[in-house]
């Protein structure tokens, strides 16, 4: 399998979507990409950029979503874009499309895997999936256990939530040259080699167990009977930290929460502090569950 990756800092979308395109093409020396995934700054219009790549480099596969700064082995930044180009004989593509996330994770779960077409065919050994969801619809957990019924097991899924710089206004996923909310998005992989998935997150807890007292949906309202913001203050105060209701985000990004799941712990990310005190999180904690405020050990 042959693969690129690619990035550019053009500001206009079309400009972008095109150098992406060029650069690709260049990467294939012409030949079509079986697949392109792209990162996209919320800057950018999203389907003025995806449109001018599709021309520029004519993938038979794409897919992506927007991000909360970019980054790829050879550079990192804020309002730029970037792309994977994958293509090989080993290897099939296909993309899958939900949409409704919110309201019912079955039903998407059930239209992305629809789109798959290892589910009726034999030719390749190994069935993986990159999933890419609208953060803010949320189910991002339920939707991965719905895919694994709809596809009987028999495929291993790795992915995460789009971004828009911690704004959390608007998240779109790609498909095609379209952009979309409430949804989700998947690129199958099917392989002649198995695609190693390697799962370390590398977090340890930091504080004593904290109930969850009060939540409702991706909002974490209460720990211990107290509005969920005073637990991390008083966490921020024992470590010698600074939380900032107004700007927690520079906090939240090195004290993440961690549900004990036996062999390991579920990370749930805190995002934003609304004016209850209430924490919003990338993903629901249920109510009664014992988390723990976290650190990277690395």
């Amino acid at each position: 399998m042959q693969s690129a990756v690619v990035h550019t800092d053009k500001i206009d979308s079309s400009a972008a979507g095109r150098e992406l395109g060029e650069r690709i093409a260049a990467a294939f020396a012409g030949d079509p990409s079986d697949a392109v995934v792209v990162f996209a700054s919320p800057r950018h219009r999203p389907e003025a950029l995806l449109a001018a790549l599709q021309v520029s480099c004519r993938p038979a596969v794409l897919v992506g979503a927007s991000s909360a700064g970019e980054f790829t082995g050879a550079v990192r930044g804020e309002g730029m874009a970037c792309a994977l180009a994958l293509r090989g004989r080993d290897v099939a593509f296909a993309a899958g499309l939900g949409r409704g996330l919110k309201a019912d994770p079955a039903r998407a779960a059930g239209e992305i895997a629809a789109g798959f077409r290892g589910l009726s065919s034999g030719k390749f050994p190994h069935r993986s999936a990159l999933v890419m969801t609208d953060a803010l619809a949320g189910h991002a957990e339920e939707l991965v256990e719905q895919l694994t019924l709809a596809t009987a097991g028999r495929y291993q899924f790795v992915g995460g939530g789009a971004g828009d710089d911690a704004q959390f206004r608007r998240t779109e996923v790609f498909f095609g040259t379209r952009a979309f909310t409430d949804a989700a998005v998947a690129l199958e992989i099917l392989s002649e080699k198995p695609i190693g998935i390697g799962v370390s997150h590398g977090w340890v807890p930091a504080s004593a167990g904290l109930r969850v007292t009060e939540a409702a949906g991706m909002r974490l309202v209460g720990l211990n009977g107290l509005p969920a913001i005073e637990a991390f203050e008083e966490h921020a105060e024992r470590t010698g930290q600074r939380l900032d209701r107004a700007d927690p985000i520079p906090f939240f990004l090195h004290n993440v929460l961690g549900i004990d799941a036996g062999a390991g712990y579920r990370l749930r990310v805190p995002l934003a502090v609304d004016a209850e005190g209430g924490v919003l999180c990338a993903a629901e904690l249920p109510l009664g569950a014992v988390v723990y405020i976290m650190r990277s050990s690395a």
